[in-house]
């Protein structure tokens, strides 16, 4: 009875104080990391809290808050190595108000499962790699249409000055955003694919893959992860025509991420907000306020490819801040800021154009 009694006791102090493991486990590849750079790495993840009142009968307040978490497991994996580093992160204090719970980590090992997706996605990374690199010197080679005809969507004829426009400005936008090239890249990857895997999804193991991360569903587990002190450059640079007598053609650059898709069976394109750039700015800058003044060259090649708002008035008696690159001289010469949405009205861009 004794013993009986022990042994209930012991089941009932493991229940209390083992939570669950979330079904969603994070798992990111790492050079050469250390003990300390993976442990880092972990607790900068947190498990998903969930709070409620500790009495049924009365509405949740901040005096009756008791809150409670599974573990969450992260997993840091050594790109050139089975030195893998596992962590459990969990809370201490279970049942109290969110501020008092008390975040932790332990040191576990790997399940089964958790190796076979370390090593599915390490041949993926390899497998996608070497594509990637051997597509960029094929396109290299036979560049995909970065024409600068296309038809005009938002302006009127009236507007343009194109004559006087150099060509690679107008080829730069309207490989960006006219759709021709994107399509056309993306037929070329897949057409590689299939060349040189009959069965994609043997080369490519994980469920989605691109620069910024992976993911994988494995027995139940949902595995998200990205890079960590290793850069991914899933990325295809489309070739635009150069001028030497034209300086800041060098100023623009057209890249496209190049992302795996399992559900699809292939390979998707999506502009680059980070590399691609026009007149120097990237995209990822042009979406901020505070951008310098752009030509009148790419104002009309934008215009043509991206819906856009009114010129707003930018005057000394204005409400709006000053934006970058703006001093009293801009307001004295009648600038005007202008926003450019994409299809799905998305802003991608704040400029500053003469009034």
């Amino acid at each position: 009875m004794k013993l009986f009694f022990f042994y209930f006791l012991l089941l009932t102090l493991i229940s209390n104080t083992v939570s669950a493991i979330e079904k969603d486990i994070t798992l990111h590849l790492c050079e050469n990391c250390s003990y300390n750079e993976a442990k880092y790495y972990a607790n900068q993840e947190s498990p998903h809290m969930r709070c409620e009142s500790s009495n049924p009968k009365h509405e949740m307040t901040l005096g009756n808050e008791a809150c409670y978490a599974d573990s969450k497991k992260v997993i840091i994996a050594d790109t050139q190595s089975d030195n893998h580093f596992v962590f459990l992160i969990s809370y201490k204090n279970q049942g109290l108000p969110a501020l008092n719970l008390e975040k932790y980590s332990q040191n576990i090992s790997p399940a089964s499962n958790d190796l076979s997706v370390i090593n599915k996605v390490k041949i993926t990374d390899k497998n996608f790699s070497t594509f990637i690199k051997e597509a960029q010197a094929q396109i290299k080679q036979q560049p995909v249409s970065s024409s600068s005809d296309t038809t005009n969507n938002f302006m009127s004829i009236s507007e343009t000055n194109s004559e006087t426009c150099p060509s690679h400005i107008k080829s730069a936008v309207n490989a960006a955003y006219g759709g021709k090239t994107a399509s056309e890249l993306q037929t070329k990857l897949n057409d590689k694919v299939y060349r040189d895997f009959k069965n994609p999804e043997s080369a490519f193991m994980t469920d989605k893959m691109d620069s910024t991360g992976f993911s994988l569903f494995a027995l139940g587990f949902s595995y998200q992860g990205s890079w960590k002190k290793v850069s991914r450059n899933f990325n295809t640079i489309v070739d635009l025509p150069t001028h030497s007598d034209v300086p800041d053609s060098t100023g623009y650059k057209v890249v496209f991420n190049v992302k795996w898709i399992k559900e699809f069976r292939g390979l998707d394109v999506e502009l680059n907000p980070l590399f691609t750039k026009f007149e120097g700015y990237t995209l990822s800058l042009l979406t901020k306020r505070g951008v310098k003044e752009i030509s009148s060259c790419l104002e009309e090649a934008l215009d043509q490819n991206l819906s856009h708002s009114s010129k707003t008035p930018i005057g000394s008696g204005s409400s709006h801040s000053p934006i970058f690159g703006g001093s009293s001289g801009g307001w004295d010469n009648h600038l005007c800021e202008k926003h450019y949405h994409d299809i799905q009205g998305e802003k991608i861009a704040t400029v500053k154009v003469p009034c």
